[in-house]
């Protein structure tokens, strides 16, 4: 039986013989029992166990079919479509903000140049008397700039020169006013090129010609608006600081505010322009009590007399002189009061800031003044009696009587 076993297995086909020889493993032949020999016939092959399928099949090499997996998007690639989409609508807004910045800017600059020539030309016919050409410049400024510093308070008082200067008629006739045009007051265009005329901006600026090169900066604006802007705003704000201090310090005090105003719209100021505008304004606020309150006049002018004692107005009176005004002025109020003692201590303060003849002279009527209210009421004497009189005696009583 086995032999005949040998014989059909080498007598099958290739195609069959290996899957068994492939099936038959070395280390899957079951050991031979003792006592066989090697010439012992060999028994046909068991059927394979179910692990020892498991580990042909792991150990072959043939290649599986395997399914491609599915390529998942996570939350991160989300977020980063939404962050590329959240930059382009960011660029696309602050795009746009940026021009209309730049409009506005534009806007402002030509109306900010506008404002200074006429402003210029104000204070100019207010020099020369011209009270009604200054005021319809000033209305001019409060129509394209409502809001500017100063114009309001300036009309009001070109408008009080403007009436004092008016004769008033002893019969009193209507007037009719006539409508007049909105005068248009454009600088003269000038044919020069921008590089022509900027050179001469730089050299006015290199020689200290501070109010000439405002003037170029204008011209240079109104006519090549685009050219070299950022530094012809540089020369401009030079320009107009340097100017405005000097200004300040000539007596020229609203003009030089003015122009630092200005000049602080186009940069920041440094400390030696911020002062000169500061105590410009406290000059100006103190001066706006003179003559209705002393002692308010006195705390402003006494602090500003040690800080900048030769600052003053187109009146050329001095921070030092307007204090020591203020000293004896307030010291006749007190005077007028029924106090010269106090009065004397003001007029010494005042003389002490300087010398004045006609405070000298009323100091001594208010000392011997003020040494009379010291002086202490005499007291009553009585009167002496006369030799003719008769002495008078008082009445004596008797002695009384020893009692026994």
């Amino acid at each position: 039986m086995t032999e005949n076993s040998n014989e059909q297995y080498q007598e099958a086909p290739e195609e069959l013989r290996a899957p068994m020889n492939e099936a038959l493993e070395p280390d899957l032949i079951p050991e031979a029992p003792a006592g066989v020999g090697e010439d012992a016939p060999v028994s046909a092959a068991e059927p394979a166990s179910d692990e020892q399928k498991a580990d042909l099949h792991a150990g072959s090499t043939e290649p599986k079919n395997v399914k491609p997996a599915k390529v998942k998007r996570g939350p991160w690639t989300w977020i980063g479509i939404g962050f590329i989409f959240l930059a382009l609508a960011l660029a696309i807004f602050f795009g746009y903000q940026r021009g209309v910045a730049m409009r506005v800017k534009q806007q402002e600059s030509t109306v900010l140049t506008r404002v200074s020539n006429q402003l210029e030309l104000t204070y100019a016919d207010m020099a020369a008397g011209s009270y009604a050409n200054a005021k319809e410049r000033l209305l001019y400024i409060l129509r394209i700039s409502p809001n500017f510093p100063g114009a309001a308070e300036l009309l009001a008082q070109v408008e009080t020169n403007l009436l004092a200067s008016t004769p008033i008629p002893s019969e009193p006739t209507p007037i009719i006013p006539e409508a007049t045009p909105e005068p248009e007051f454009t600088p003269t265009p000038d044919l020069r090129g921008a590089e022509e005329v900027y050179n001469h901006l730089v050299a006015q600026i290199q020689s200290q010609a501070w109010s000439d090169a405002i003037q170029t900066v204008a011209t240079l604006k109104e006519n090549f608006y685009e050219y070299r802007t950022l530094e012809v705003d540089g020369l401009h704000f030079i320009a107009l600081r340097n100017d405005g201090v000097q200004k300040i310090n000539s007596g020229r005090l609203e003009q030089g505010m003015y122009e630092l105003s200005v000049a602080e719209r186009l940069g920041a100021l440094d400390g030696q322009a911020d002062g000169a505008r500061y105590w410009a304004s406290v000059y100006l606020t103190g001066a706006s009590h003179w003559d209705t309150n002393w002692q308010q006049v006195l705390e402003i002018f006494e602090p500003l007399s040690q800080q900048m004692p030769s600052l003053s107005d187109e009146s050329g009176l001095t921070a030092r002189d307007r204090y020591r005004i203020a000293l004896y002025r307030l010291g006749d109020q007190f005077n007028g009061q029924g106090d010269p003692c106090s009065a004397v201590a003001f007029y010494q303060r005042s003389l002490e800031q300087g010398e004045d003849a006609q405070v000298r002279q009323n100091l001594g009527y208010i000392q011997q003044a003020c040494d009379a209210s010291r002086q202490p009421e005499p007291t009553p004497i009585p009167p002496e009696p006369s030799p003719d009189a008769a002495p008078t005696e008082a009445p004596t009583e008797p002695p009384a009587e020893p009692t026994p």
